[in-house]
């Protein structure tokens, strides 16, 4: 699976050049729907775009030295940041009044633009089952999990690899800030070993947030989330915050806690939702970007299509039009995530949707 690194703290939201042609990538094309059966839950939508526009909403009002929003590609097609904010939130208050409308594919049509993404065929893609279009005639859809792993708050015989969050010298500093300041930070001096390794008295500048299994660790590394369950029934969710920047097994990932969402006037991170959460280049895309999928259901053997909103990002997507990582919820191990994909798609033809300025709904009195 890919190694998602979702930071609140040190990623910047913002336009990155250099990706050759890019823009052709992106066309309107007008009523593309006809009559598939939309399969996303109208409440988990309206869910997962309140909460996009209530970001977008703070962050405008309270600009941060850590996160810009920008319409990425979508600036040179005329669309702005407000009209991706006006688009999450027309569709949560016609989810919220009429959610019917929400699987009407003729409203659909009828009341957004539709840019169709074709997945840059320049990229290396892997292997592609049999009879699922490639790009550029669709974009590669993978999906991504937060397995629950085994926890303990202090070392025991199971729990034997400590979890650290960053060293308290970063508190505060902005990824550019890190990155000047890479020689003299603390968390590049040490190996995974000299940090592990509580006997070599290398690494005493953090708490350890948990002991996991090696295993637990594994998979950690691999995610980049995961929810820890301890003994106690406590349950708390963590996701990568930045590794050592070595290489193999050098290589240490260090963690944050992800925080309940509560009211704040400051933006705060939007936690993944199950089948409306999508990870992609956020850079070039543009962050809260709802995204509509047609795409075929291997387990059911039907077309459909599947609504989310772009929250997420990763390594793996730098500078990558070629693929979107679809959440899918909490899995307790790899066996019953793959039980569960397999009504999934491996491909599928995507558009970015932005709402019409005339729109045909009436609402509710």
């Amino acid at each position: 699976m890919i190694n998602l690194i979702i930071l609140f703290s040190c990623l910047s939201f913002h336009y990155v050049s250099g990706t050759a042609d890019t823009t052709t990538l992106f066309h309107e094309e007008k009523q593309p729907l006809n009559k598939e059966v939309v399969v996303t839950s109208p409440q988990d939508i309206v869910t997962i775009m309140e909460e996009t526009a209530d970001f977008l909403k703070k962050i405008k009002k309270h600009p941060s030295k850590f996160v810009t929003v920008t319409p990425g590609l979508f600036d040179s097609l005329g669309v702005t940041v407000d009209d991706v904010l006006q688009t999450v939130e027309f569709i949560a208050e016609v989810g919220k009044e009429q959610p019917e409308l929400l699987h009407d594919t003729t409203f659909l049509n009828d009341n957004f633009t539709f840019y169709r993404w074709h997945g840059d065929a320049s990229k290396k893609v892997g292997s592609i089952p049999k009879g699922w279009a490639r790009p550029p005639e669709s974009i590669i859809t993978t999906q991504y999990r937060i397995t629950e792993i085994p926890a303990s708050h202090t070392k025991d015989e199971n729990c034997v690899y400590p979890i650290y969050s960053l060293p308290p010298d970063e508190v505060n500093l902005t990824r550019d800030q890190k990155l000047a300041k890479k020689n003299d930070l603390i968390r590049f001096k040490y190996t995974r070993t000299e940090i592990v390794d509580s006997s070599s008295h290398c690494f005493h500048h953090a708490k350890p947030l948990a002991w996991v299994t090696d295993e637990g660790r594994k998979e950690f590394a691999m995610q980049g989330s995961v929810l820890l369950l301890f003994k106690n029934g406590h349950k708390q969710l963590i996701r990568v915050a930045g590794n050592n920047d070595m290489k193999g097994e050098d290589e240490y990932w260090f963690a944050e806690v992800v925080k309940k969402r509560k009211e704040s006037r400051f933006p705060v991170k939007i936690k993944p939702r199950r089948d409306v959460t999508y990870a992609a280049d956020i850079d070039l895309l543009g962050f809260g970007k709802v995204i509509l999928l047609k795409c075929w259901n291997p387990q059911k053997k039907r077309k459909e299509v599947r609504l989310g909103v772009l929250v997420d990002t990763g390594s793996a997507f730098k500078n990558n039009l070629a693929k979107l990582d679809m959440f899918t919820g909490y899995f307790p191990d790899e066996q019953s995530f793959q039980k569960h994909i397999k009504s999934y798609p491996h491909t599928a033809r995507a558009y970015i949707l932005i709402k019409k300025k005339t729109v045909k709904y009436k609402k509710l009195v």
